[in-house]
């Protein structure tokens, strides 16, 4: 019973159970470091003879005042980009603090940790001292992100240097250049592909890919001057190309942080000595000493003397206020212009406010769009805005399914345009059944009716809606979101609803958004042993409701661009790539008006960029929005609502 009480103790808390065991493996933990940085030294140490120790004072004091300039303004601009990471970061996390403070503190964290050792724990405390208001989880969760975005930036842009300069010491550079970059890309396609991922319980969020790529640039800023602030030590800076002495800094550099030395020290020595050509070891050796006390002991002092004496640590006074807000209802007229805006309440579309304008905005993992008209006022306005917010959170902004007329003005502000898609409208009192054109659908019609489907408006079965949709999935696919209407109670409550029952029981069913301008058809759902016509016939019934209801306007919602030989590459590629034969057949039965609609983004490959994310998005919903669907509740309430 007592060995059983202490095995409990134990798992529950160890350092109470054996003290002596559990101080013993803490402090093993922290000498571990310093031994294999004893161990590398050593080494190092015993290549050294007696003649060469002997030279490396006159070599040490050889390195002229110019040379010591040189490298201190390199060292000054390594540190300068080093500070841009905390700026990320805390872009990234959202923490509120001004740039200004995150990158002064950031740097001194990563002076003091990188001399000291551990430099996720040192990065974290001093980055807990320096920033006022910022939480010790919230500093360490920092350090950590800074640490993991490094290594992120120091694999793509070692594995591209290998690439280009392969090292003549290492025959397989070429190999480990390619296995690194292929790293760095897969972490890219992961933060593009899923946004989020869930592990034991906690949520992790993946930088954006516009965050990404600046982590890339800071880090190959950094080390190139790093590199360039030891080139400048040696006695005779060109004798060892850039080309050689970059990528060998880099392994270096990565051994050393990997060992986990305070600095590096030892297994950086090793390895640069190791991949460099042959060199005098006096010149070697003293300009790695210069290099230690210029870029290790002087910013570590330096930092020692800002935590003795910090700055004042301010909220951003220049930050651009909140413009995004949950949307309700009240934000939603009826007299609004798009149907389709009453899907913002199930999406977790925001509403932007920028002057005159309020905007309907989608929240995804790489980019802010603009989604559909404004609610109200113009766009060029609205779309300002969102770049402004955009460029804070390091995303890109973009409009989406823009009519004509606010394409034109976002078009004359500079925005580049992409006809992206149709809408399908269709003039309810000037609709005539008996048209020539009309002749496939009435051929369907009458194939419903000789099978004596029915259409009802009634309120529907939701259990049987639920089986259709279940089927309509195992048949064609899993069902999309965000621009588009899942199976959603909540969301069918405010739609009209259309259901066609065959031999007595509910073989399919469309629904609407409605508001006072018009219609929009949303979800099209249908078992697939339904009679020929069915579909047509619920349109073709929700047709003439609208015409007795006086309404002038209804959409088929969208089909891709009909492209020709004059048409844009762009538009012709974007025809291929989503083209639905079956759907188009459908919807043209009906011999709707076509009218286009547009994507617009500052640039060809933010907009590019945007639509890609969007693409992603509406094909998973479940990996970029921050929910969990459900076939019943597919699109999850906001809380409290």
């Amino acid at each position: 019973m007592t060995l059983q009480w202490k095995a409990d103790d134990w798992a529950r808390s160890p350092q109470a159970a054996r003290p002596s065991l559990y101080r013993t493996r803490q402090l093993c933990s922290l000498l571990l470091p310093w031994g294999g940085a004893a161990f590398c030294l050593w080494l190092l140490l015993s290549r050294i003879d007696a003649e060469t120790r002997q030279a490396m004072p006159e070599a040490f004091a050889s390195i002229s005042p110019i040379q010591w300039i040189a490298a201190l303004a390199a060292t000054g601009l390594s540190f300068w980009a080093l500070a841009r990471y905390d700026m990320v970061l805390h872009r990234h996390l959202r923490t509120g603090i001004a740039p200004s403070n995150a990158g002064r503190a950031g740097a001194a964290a990563i002076a003091l940790s990188q001399t000291l050792g551990l430099g996720t724990l040192t990065g974290g405390l001093v980055r807990w001292k320096l920033l006022k208001g910022l939480t010790p989880f919230m500093a360490g969760k920092l350090s950590l992100a800074v640490a993991l975005s490094f290594f992120f930036g120091l694999a793509g842009i070692a594995g591209l240097a290998l690439l280009l300069w392969p090292l003549p010491a290492l025959p397989s550079g070429r190999i480990l250049g390619a296995m690194l970059l292929a790293l760095c890309l897969g972490c890219a396609l992961c933060a593009a592909l899923r946004p989020r991922v869930d592990l034991f319980g906690w949520t992790f969020r993946w930088p954006s890919l516009r965050h990404l790529g600046a982590v890339l640039l800071w880090t190959g800023l950094d080390t190139l001057a790093a590199s360039v602030a030891l080139a400048c030590l040696l006695p005779e800076p060109t004798a060892f190309p850039l080309s050689h002495l970059f990528p060998a800094f880099l392994l270096a550099l990565a051994a050393g942080i990997a060992s986990g030395a305070p600095g590096g020290v030892g297994p950086f020595e090793l390895v640069l000595v190791a991949l460099l050509p042959p060199t005098p070891a006096p010149d070697l050796l003293a300009a790695l000493l210069g290099f230690r006390l210029v870029y290790y002991a002087l910013p570590a002092t330096l930092a020692i003397g800002l935590l003795l004496w910090p700055t004042p640590c301010r909220r951003p006074t220049d930050a651009i206020p909140t413009r995004l807000f949950p949307i309700d209802p009240t934000h939603i007229p009826a007299t609004r212009s798009v149907p389709e805006h009453g899907l913002c309440l199930h999406n977790r579309a925001q509403l932007l406010t920028a002057g005159p304008s309020r905007a309907a905005v989608l929240r995804l993992p790489q980019s802010l769009i603009l989604w559909l008209d404004p609610l109200h006022g113009p766009a060029p306005p609205a779309l300002e805005m969102l770049a402004e917010i955009a460029r804070t959170e390091g995303r890109i902004a973009a409009s989406y399914k823009t009519a004509p007329r606010e394409a034109t003005r976002l078009r004359r502000a500079g925005h580049v345009p992409l006809h992206i898609c149709d809408e399908l409208l269709i003039d309810p009192q000037r609709f005539d059944l008996d048209a020539p054109r009309l002749r496939q659908l009435r051929r369907k019609l009458r194939q419903a009716e000789r099978a004596g489907v029915r259409v009802t408006t009634t309120p529907p079965d939701t259990d049987a809606m639920a089986r259709i949709d279940r089927a309509w999935q195992a048949a064609q696919g899993a069902a999309r979101g965000v621009t588009m209407g899942r199976f959603c109670l909540r969301l069918l409550s405010t739609q009209k609803i259309y259901t066609a029952h065959h031999e007595g029981r509910p073989v399919a069913f469309l629904s609407w958004h409605h508001c006072n301008t018009g219609l929009c058809l949303d979800l099209m759902r249908h078992l697939p042993e339904m009679p020929q016509g069915t579909m047509h016939l619920l349109v073709a019934s929700a047709i003439a409701e609208a015409r007795a209801a006086g309404v002038t306007r209804l959409s088929l919602a969208a089909l891709p661009p009909q492209s020709g030989p004059r048409s844009a590459l762009a538009v012709r590629l974007l025809a291929r790539a989503c083209a639905n034969p079956g759907l188009t057949r459908f919807k043209q039965s009906f011999a709707p008006r076509r009218e286009p609609r547009y994507a617009l983004a500052p640039s060809h490959l933010a907009l590019l960029l945007a639509l890609a994310d969007l693409a992603l998005a509406i094909r998973a919903p479940e990996r970029s929005l921050p929910h969990q669907d459900h076939e019943h509740n597919a699109i999850a309430p906001r809380p409290g609502s």
